[in-house]
């Protein structure tokens, strides 16, 4: 996804993935919109990191079957990964002795190997008890909004608003103008259905892979 970094008056995007937001589909709600050039860069942030979020919740609102068997993923992981937080010593304890102690010294010896092969860089081996722990919250909370997920249409309303938020925060505090919440559709509002439109189109496109993919699995 998009990231927007700034250093002085300089901004630019670094994209980490491929963007959800094509530069043709950016450049059509710019201009359908009159948003200036120098605030196409802040728009696409705003698209990427809403949209990112908006997908991944639509995608945990699938089928109950896809959601049953996420869960059971999840769950598996998380004993996996409480398990290795068991086992793996903390290498930066000092007076380690035993079992510990050896441990660690193979797994010292492991990290020498990995990296005299690597080509690129590589984490810390002493980070690896709270890469671990870290990564254990991240599948308890993955877990949570799994369970959250499978509510149905009050997530997906849910989910929604979540996205219009940052969406309708950029349409009123960086351009500046005027949301009319008169119940019937405005500029603003306009502005949030031709944004929204793209992430229905891909999730409509991912939904379509996946029933294609289960039918013939």
């Amino acid at each position: 996804m998009g990231r927007l970094s700034s250093g002085g008056t300089t901004q630019f995007v670094i994209i980490e993935s491929d963007p959800i937001y094509s530069d043709a589909e950016l450049d059509r709600i710019c201009a359908r919109h009159e948003i200036a050039p120098a605030h196409r860069s802040t728009l696409k942030r705003v698209l990427e990191e809403a949209g990112q979020v908006y997908l991944d919740q639509m995608q945990l609102n699938g089928r109950p079957t896809q959601t049953i068997r996420l869960r059971q993923d999840l769950r598996k992981g998380l004993c996996l990964l409480t398990e290795l937080i068991e086992l793996v010593p903390d290498l930066r304890e000092p007076g380690q002795t035993g079992a510990d102690s050896a441990h660690a010294a193979a797994l010292r010896e492991g990290d020498r190997q990995v990296k005299a092969a690597a080509t690129s860089s590589l984490a810390l081996l002493a980070d690896a008890p709270s890469t671990l722990s870290y990564l254990r919250d991240v599948y308890e909370l993955a877990l949570e909004s799994a369970a959250r997920g499978a509510r149905g249409a009050s997530e997906r309303a849910r989910t929604l608003d979540r996205w219009r938020s940052p969406i309708i925060e950029f349409y009123t505090l960086t351009l500046g103008r005027t949301w009319m919440d008169t119940g019937t559709e405005h500029d603003g509002e306009r502005f949030v259905r031709d944004c929204l439109s793209v992430l229905e189109e891909g999730a409509s496109s991912e939904e379509h892979d996946l029933a294609a993919a289960e039918a013939t699995g």
